[in-house]
C-alpha cells in the first residue's frame, strides 16, 4: 500500500494539485456558453407580414425532403428558415422567407453587431472549431466566425456561417480564467479535444490511478494513526512538518478528495457502464410520428397573421404526426399553435402527452405521469434563470425503471433515465458538484462548503508535490553516484 501510494502520488501529484486548484476557479467562473436566456433576449422581433415562402417551398430550395429541426428567425432585417436536415453529419442551412432565395454567404460582422445591438465589429477568423467551440453540440453549426466587438469588456461572437447566427459569445476574463480553470481542469486544450475518443481515454486513464493513490493513501494514513497512551500530538508519527501536514490533511479531507476523482471518473461513464439518456431513435420515431417535412408546412397567410405580436422566433414541432408552431416571445414559455386546428395554448396538455408516450412504449406499464412545477432530484438547475431547464416539465415513470422528462411548452423529450442513469447522477453531480437538494436550495452555502473542501484538496496536493519531489530528488542523486 504505502508503495503505491508513494510511488503513483509522485507521478500524479501535480495533476491532482492541478484539478483542486482549476477547480476552484471554474467554481466562480464557468466555461463560456451562451445561455437560452441571452440568445432569446437578443432576437429581434419577427418580420412575419414580410413572409411569403412556405416551409415546403423552403424545403425545395434546399433539395430536402426531411428535416430534424425548423425554425423561422430574422438575418439583416428579413425572415429566415433555418433547416436541420436529418441525419448525425447534418449542418444548419438558411432559406429567406420573403423570396425563397438560399442563404450562401454571410455577413459575420453584421450579424453579430445586431445580436450586440450595435457597434463595431471587426471578424478575427473563420474554422471549424477554436479553444471555445469544441462542444459537440456546436457541430451542427459550423463552420463558425469569430467576430471581436472592440468594446471594454473584449466580447468575442461566434457566429455560424451555416445558420447565420450567434451560437456563444466570450469575454476577456473568462477567457483568461478559463485556461486556469476549466481548461485544465477538464484537460480540455483543442488540439487533444478536437480527438473526442482520445480525449476520453486520456482522462479515464488518469482518474483510475488517482482513485487508487487516493484509497491507498486513506489506508496508509489511518494505519499510520497512533492510539496508544502518550502525548496526543505523538499520534501523527511524523515530526518533520511536511509530513505531518500531508498526514493532517489527508486524514481530514480523504474521503473528499476520493469523492471528487471517484466522481470526475463517473461523469467519462468509463467503459460505458451507463446508458445514454438520450431517446432511442425508434421512440423518437414514434413520439413525433417522423421528421418533419412538406406535410408541416402552414400557409404564408397564416405566418403573416401573426405579425404585430411581438413573436421573436417560431419553431416547428410535432406530435404523433401533428404539427405544432412554438411562437417564442421572450424567456417566457411560449404560446403553442396547432395550425390544424387554429388553436392555440401554453403547451401540451397532459392527456395528449401522456397518450403519446403510451403510443411511444406500448409494451411497457406507464406508472405514473405528473405535470412538475418545481424541480426534483434528476430534473434541476443550479442557474435557473439561464433558461437551460424551463418550468413546468413532465415526468413519466415505467415499470421497466425508464423515466422520461417532457417539455410541455412544444412536447420534446429533454431527458431519459434509466435506473443506472439515476444513480450517475449521485455518483457524479452529486459528490462531484455536490448538487444534494439541501445544498442545491441553499448556492450560497453550496458554494462555501465546496470552496472550503477544495483548500483542503490544494493542501493535500501541494504537500504530496513536495514530498515527491524529495523522493525523486534522492532517486535521481542515487542514480548519479
Amino acid at each position: 500500500m504505502v508503495f503505491l501510494h508513494r510511488y503513483f502520488g509522485m507521478s500524479l501529484a501535480l495533476f491532482f494539485l492541478m484539478w483542486f486548484a482549476s477547480g476552484l476557479v471554474l467554481l466562480y467562473v464557468p466555461f463560456p456558453r451562451l445561455t437560452p436566456a441571452e440568445r432569446i433576449a437578443a432576437l429581434p422581433p419577427l418580420a412575419l407580414e414580410r413572409c411569403a415562402v412556405t416551409l415546403s417551398q423552403a424545403l425545395d430550395a434546399l433539395a430536402l425532403d426531411q428535416a430534424e429541426a425548423v425554425r423561422l428567425g430574422m438575418l439583416d432585417g428579413r425572415p429566415v428558415y433555418r433547416i436541420l436536415a436529418t441525419g448525425k453529419s447534418a449542418r444548419w442551412q438558411a432559406v429567406f422567407a420573403d423570396t425563397g432565395e438560399r442563404v450562401t454567404t454571410v455577413d459575420a460582422q453584421a450579424v453579430a453587431a445586431g445580436f450586440q445591438g450595435g457597434g463595431t465589429a471587426r471578424q478575427v477568423d473563420s474554422f471549424e472549431l477554436d479553444q471555445w467551440t469544441v462542444s459537440a453540440n456546436l457541430h451542427p453549426y459550423r463552420p463558425l466566425a469569430e467576430v471581436d466587438m472592440q468594446d471594454a469588456d473584449g466580447t468575442h461572437l461566434y457566429v455560424s456561417l451555416a445558420s447565420a447566427e450567434v451560437v456563444r459569445d466570450t469575454r476577456r476574463m473568462e477567457r483568461f480564467w478559463n485556461w486556469i480553470g476549466a481548461i485544465p481542469h477538464w484537460i480540455y486544450p483543442v488540439q487533444l479535444r478536437r480527438h473526442g475518443d482520445i480525449w476520453h481515454h486520456v482522462v479515464v486513464w488518469l482518474a483510475l490511478p488517482g482513485v487508487l493513490v487516493t484509497m491507498t493513501g486513506l489506508f496508509v494514513g489511518l494505519v499510520r494513526v497512533r492510539f496508544g497512551k502518550g502525548d496526543a500530538g505523538r499520534r501523527i508519527p511524523f515530526r518533520e512538518p511536511v509530513f505531518r501536514w500531508h498526514h493532517v490533511l489527508g486524514l481530514s479531507g480523504a474521503l473528499l478528495a476520493l469523492g471528487w476523482i471517484f466522481s470526475g471518473l463517473m461523469s467519462m461513464n468509463p467503459f460505458s457502464l451507463f446508458p445514454s439518456s438520450k431517446p432511442d431513435p425508434q421512440l423518437l420515431a414514434a413520439w413525433h410520428g417522423g421528421p418533419l417535412s412538406r406535410r408541416d408546412s402552414v400557409e404564408a397567410g397564416l405566418l403573416r397573421g401573426l405579425a404585430g405580436q411581438g413573436i421573436r422566433e417560431v419553431e416547428w414541432h410535432r406530435l404523433r404526426g401533428v404539427t405544432a408552431l412554438q411562437l417564442r416571445k421572450s424567456l417566457l414559455p411560449a404560446d403553442l399553435l396547432l395550425p390544424r386546428q387554429g388553436t392555440v395554448s401554453s403547451g401540451w396538455d397532459a392527456m395528449a402527452l401522456e397518450t403519446a408516450l403510451r403510443h411511444a412504449r406500448p409494451d411497457v406499464a406507464l406508472e405514473s405521469f405528473a405535470l412538475l412545477t418545481e424541480y426534483d432530484d434528476y430534473y434541476y438547475s443550479t442557474a435557473p434563470e439561464t433558461g437551460e431547464r424551463p418550468l413546468p416539465v413532465a415526468r413519466a415513470t415505467f415499470a421497466d425503471g425508464e423515466w422520461y422528462y417532457i417539455d410541455p411548452a412544444n412536447g420534446r423529450i429533454v431527458k431519459r433515465l434509466a435506473a443506472a442513469n439515476r444513480s450517475q447522477r449521485w455518483l457524479y453531480q452529486g459528490l462531484h458538484s455536490m448538487d444534494f437538494p439541501v445544498l442545491r436550495d441553499r448556492p450560497g452555502l453550496r458554494k462555501i462548503l465546496i470552496t472550503v473542501f477544495l483548500f483542503f484538496g490544494i493542501g493535500i496536493s501541494a504537500t504530496g508535490v513536495i514530498l515527491g519531489w524529495r523522493r525523486f530528488s534522492r532517486i535521481r542523486s542515487k542514480l548519479e553516484v
